[in-house]
């Protein structure tokens, strides 16, 4: 493929699978499977928690007495 960038001609090669091309070329890069789910694991522990305390304080709140 040709393209006219910034007045210079420039020549690109264009690969016959394109979408083959790319496979890989993120490996290495960014959190492993492992520790995205840990991440996540963790993060629903937090969720967890929170609603627990925000239910506690329904109760707490729902029970006492006026």
């Amino acid at each position: 493929m040709w393209q006219v960038k910034e007045g210079m001609a420039q020549v690109v090669a264009i690969p016959q699978d394109p979408v083959g091309a790319l496979r890989g070329i993120l490996k290495g890069k960014g959190p492993t499977f492992e520790e995205f789910l840990a991440d996540r694991n963790a993060e629903r522990q937090r969720e967890r928690e929170l609603e627990a305390d925000e239910e506690r304080r329904w109760r707490t709140y729902s029970t006492r007495q006026r």
